[in-house]
C-alpha cells in the first residue's frame, strides 16, 4: 500500500484515486488507450479541455526547493512549461546514446535491473522501455565498444560507463533549463539501470503517461525528488511515487496514484497481447517498444471528434498523425551484438493483401560484387501503375498526361507506359560499382541497374531503344539479358555478386524469404576512397543494411550498422 505524504504547507494538494483504469486487454478484445506521452484528451460532458502538454517532459520532475515527507510516498511536482526539465532532456538523450549502439551487450546476457513492467497498468497501449546499464559481465566489453569511437565520452573504468555518459549529458542540457541539475549530487545516488514510458487510459478512457525509473535507494529518491521540486507561479504541478524498487512519475499526482492502482491490479505483463508481440523479437533487447496502432488510431478519431483539431495535432513525436490510419500493432527493439548494432521489429495484424511479390533481397544481392551501395525494391511496377491511374482520372491532369506519353511514344517508337512498365517489371534493383574518383568526372560513376521484365522479350527491345538513345547524353549505358532479366550498366569490368560479399551477408543478415526493399551501402569503402575530412567515428564502421518485408503474416522491417 502506497503511504501518503505528510507534507503540508499552501501549495499542498491531496493526492485523489480515481477508479482504475478500464479492464486488461486480450488477444481477442483489445484494450482502448493511447500514444507515447500523449495529451490528456478532452473529457466528456461540459469538462474543459486540458492544456497542452510537454510530450516526455511531464513524466520527470525539473528542479527546485521543498520538503521531504516519508521515504515511501507519493508527492507532487511542479512541472517547469518555460524549458523542457532537464532530467528529461538527459534521459531522453541517453536512451538515443544507446540507440546509436554507444552500449555493447552479449547476446546471450542482459542486466537483472528488474522490471518496470509491473508499474505499466495491463491497459497500456504503448509501452517503451530501456537498459541505461549492461549488466556486470558485460561492462568491460561495453567499454572496448565505446572506445571503438574517439568522439564519444572518455571512460577509464567500465563501471563508470553509464555514469559518464549521463554526467554528460545531463552537463550539456542544464544550461538549456531555468534549473540546475547535479547529475553527481542529485540522480546518481538513487537512479538505477531501467527506465521505461507507459501510456494507458483512465477510468474516463482518457489517454494518460507516466515514467518508471528503477531507484537503488527508495530514501536518496524521496529526499532528490523532494528537493527537485518547485511551485511555479501558474500552480500546475505532476505527480510522483515512489514504490519499492521504482519511481513514477506523471503529469499529475491523480494520473500517478490511477496508474499505481492499475498495476498493482494487473500490470503489462499480464496483457497476453503485449507478451506474445514482444516474444517475437529474436535476442536480449536493449531498447523495446510496443503500441496498439488500433487503439492509437480509435483514440485519435475520438480526440478529433472532442477537440476539433487533426490527429496531427495530439498524436505526439512529431505530429505522427499517420499512425490515425494504421491498423494493428508495432513492436520493435534495439540489441547489441558484438560488433554489430540491430535494430528489427514488426507490423502484426495489418492488411498485407495488397503486397504480392518480395524478391528484392535476391535481387540486391545480384548487384556486382564490388558495388559500394545499392538498392532494391518489389512490385515497382504496380505502384507506378496505381500512380498512373490517379493522374489519368484526374480532371486536371489526364490530358495532358496521355498527350505527352503519346508524344514520346511516337518519336522513339515505343509504347508508353506499357512498354516502360514491362521493361521495369516487379523486381528492380540499382547499385554504384565503385566510389567516383574526387575529380567529378562523370564517366568515373559507374552503375548497375537489373530489372526483370513481365514479357522478357518486349522488355529487351525497349532496353536496347534506351542504351542507345544515353549514347547520345555522354553516359553510355548496355542492356544486355541474363536469363529473363536484364541488366544495365557502364562498368564492363564488373563482376561477382553482393550476395557473396562478406559486408554484405553481414549487414542484411536476417532478411526474412520475402522481401519488399532492401537498401544497402558499404560505408567502410567509402570512407576509405576519401582523401581526408571524415569525421573519427565514421572510419570505425563496415556497413549498413536495411529492410522491409513479409514473415508469415506480419510485416517486419530491420537495420544493421556492422563495425569493422
Amino acid at each position: 500500500m502506497m503511504t501518503m505524504s505528510d507534507d503540508t504547507g499552501p501549495d499542498y494538494i491531496p493526492p485523489t484515486f480515481p477508479n482504475p483504469p478500464a479492464s486488461p486487454a486480450t488477444p481477442n478484445s483489445p484494450a482502448v488507450p493511447a500514444f507515447p506521452a500523449a495529451p490528456a484528451y478532452p473529457s466528456y460532458g461540459s469538462q474543459p479541455p486540458a492544456p497542452a502538454p510537454d510530450y516526455f517532459g511531464s513524466v520527470l520532475p525539473s528542479g527546485g526547493n521543498a520538503a521531504s515527507g516519508d521515504l515511501l510516498t507519493s508527492g507532487h511536482i511542479e512541472r517547469t512549461r518555460r524549458n523542457v526539465p532537464a532530467i528529461v532532456l538527459s534521459l531522453v538523450a541517453v536512451l538515443a546514446v544507446i540507440g546509436a549502439g554507444v552500449f555493447y551487450v552479449d547476446h546471450k546476457k542482459v542486466s537483472s535491473a528488474g522490471h518496470p513492467e509491473h508499474w505499466a497498468p495491463a491497459n497500456s497501449i504503448a509501452f517503451f522501455k530501456a537498459d541505461l546499464d549492461p549488466a556486470n559481465g558485460d561492462k568491460a566489453a561495453a567499454l572496448k565498444f565505446e572506445q571503438t569511437f574517439p568522439d564519444a565520452p572518455k571512460v577509464t573504468d567500465p563501471a563508470n560507463l553509464k555514469d559518464v555518459l549521463l554526467g554528460e549529458e545531463f552537463a550539456k542540457n542544464t544550461g538549456q533549463s531555468d534549473k540546475t541539475v547535479d547529475y553527481a549530487a542529485d540522480i546518481k545516488p538513487w537512479l538505477g539501470s531501467s527506465a521505461a514510458v507507459a501510456v494507458f487510459a483512465d477510468a474516463q478512457q482518457h489517454t494518460q503517461s507516466i515514467g518508471i525509473f528503477q531507484v537503488t535507494d527508495a530514501a536518496k529518491a524521496k529526499a532528490s525528488l523532494a528537493k527537485l521540486v518547485t511551485t511555479q507561479s501558474d500552480g500546475s504541478i505532476s505527480g510522483y511515487a515512489v514504490e519499492g524498487d521504482y519511481a513514477i512519475l506523471g503529469d499529475s499526482q491523480e494520473i500517478v496514484d490511477a496508474a499505481v492502482t492499475s498495476a498493482r491490479n494487473s500490470d503489462i505483463d499480464t496483457n497476453a497481447t503485449y507478451a506474445a508481440d514482444v516474444a517475437t523479437l529474436k535476442g536480449a533487447q536493449l531498447v523495446t517498444g510496443w503500441a496498439d496502432l488500433s487503439a492509437v488510431s480509435k483514440l485519435a478519431a475520438k480526440a478529433e471528434s472532442l477537440s476539433g483539431q487533426s490527429p496531427g495535432m495530439l498524436l505526439p513525436l512529431g505530429r505522427l498523425n499517420a499512425f490515425a490510419s494504421i491498423k494493428g500493432r508495432a513492436v520493435f527493439g534495439l540489441r547489441i551484438e558484438p560488433t554489430t548494432a540491430v535494430f528489427e521489429g514488426r507490423l502484426l495484424g495489418a492488411d498485407l493483401t495488397s503486397f504480392t511479390n518480395g524478391s528484392a533481397g535476391s535481387m540486391l544481392g545480384e548487384l556486382p560484387g564490388g558495388s559500394v551501395g545499392g538498392i532494391a525494391i518489389s512490385g515497382l511496377s504496380d505502384a507506378l501503375k496505381k500512380e498512373l491511374a490517379a493522374l489519368e482520372k484526374s480532371p486536371l491532369t489526364a490530358a495532358a498526361v496521355k498527350a505527352q506519353m503519346a508524344s514520346i511514344g511516337a518519336q522513339y517508337g515505343i509504347k508508353l507506359p506499357d512498354d516502360a512498365l514491362n521493361m521495369l517489371g516487379n523486381e528492380f534493383a540499382a547499385g554504384l560499382d565503385a566510389v567516383p574518383s574526387a575529380g567529378g568526372d562523370p564517366t568515373s560513376i559507374k552503375i548497375t541497374a537489373i530489372t526483370a521484365p513481365t514479357d522478357p522479350t518486349t522488355g529487351l527491345v525497349t532496353a536496347k531503344l534506351l542504351a542507345g538513345l544515353s549514347s547520345q547524353t555522354g553516359f553510355p549505358l548496355t542492356a544486355t539479358a541474363k536469363g529473363s532479366q536484364i541488366v544495365f550498366t557502364n562498368d564492363s569490368g564488373a563482376s561477382g555478386t553482393l550476395a557473396d560479399s562478406a559486408n554484405f551477408k553481414a549487414a542484411m543478415a536476417g532478411m526474412p524469404a520475402k522481401v519488399l526493399f532492401a537498401g544497402y551501402v558499404n560505408v567502410g569503402a567509402i570512407v576509405d576512397a576519401q582523401q581526408g575530412g571524415v569525421p573519427p567515428d565514421t572510419k570505425h564502421i563496415d556497413s549498413v543494411g536495411t529492410y522491409e518485408g513479409i514473415d508469415g503474416a506480419d510485416l517486419v522491417f530491420g537495420a544493421r550498422l556492422t563495425l569493422r
